[in-house]
């Protein structure tokens, strides 16, 4: 079984080549879900990782969000 990841607090500022990850929805699961993180990106600065859930966009819960909403 997988261990659950604590929610965690990513602060970022997007570049002119934008914040560097990429969303997606999983069949089955609520949410959107960062699919990958860019190298050297303001993500990648913040901590973020392949499979995080995102739950909250500034400080608005997304978690029952569209992929179009979310993003």
């Amino acid at each position: 079984m997988a261990s659950a990841r604590n929610p965690r607090l990513c602060v970022m500022t997007k570049t002119d080549s934008g914040y560097g990850f990429h969303l997606h929805g999983e069949k089955g699961k609520s949410g959107q879900f960062i699919r990958k993180v860019e190298s050297g990106s303001p993500a990648e600065a913040a901590g973020l990782r392949a499979g995080d859930r995102v739950v909250e966009v500034n400080g608005v819960n997304v978690e029952k969000e569209t992929h179009h909403q979310a993003s």
